[in-house]
């Protein structure tokens, strides 16, 4: 197996696409309306379940001041866990799920190849 389709494995056992950045400024309302009363009730912060519900209001991208700011709160705390695997969220123009559990199992040369093409 190549060097590169070792990093593709790896980048598809890591990263899920969750939104597309032909969204543009609504991927974080796009992500919060996505999230099902299940994602919501398992959510641990407080405060990020009210970024999100704050976020999913209709024009909230064009009319809530403070978008950005809890955007970035929401990538900076959200966690899932599914079966014992834990994931986040990451936004690089593209919205991804990201699996911490498999990317934890990875060496550092592994992961900064990965971020390095993800990026």
């Amino acid at each position: 197996m190549s060097i590169e389709s070792k990093t593709q494995s790896a980048i598809e056992s890591v990263f899920s696409l969750l939104v597309t950045d032909s969204y543009g400024i609504y991927i974080p309302q796009v992500f919060c309306e996505s999230l099902t009363e299940e994602d919501l009730n398992s959510l641990n912060d407080v405060h990020v379940l009210e970024c999100i519900h704050k976020i999913r209001r209709e024009d909230s991208a064009l009319n809530y001041e403070h978008y950005w700011e809890d955007w970035e709160y929401i990538l900076n705390r959200y966690t899932k866990t599914v079966n014992g695997i834990v994931y986040s969220i990451y936004h690089s123009s593209d919205l991804w799920l990201v699996n911490e559990t498999e990317l934890d199992k990875m060496t550092d040369s592994e992961k900064d190849l990965i971020w390095e093409s993800i990026a």
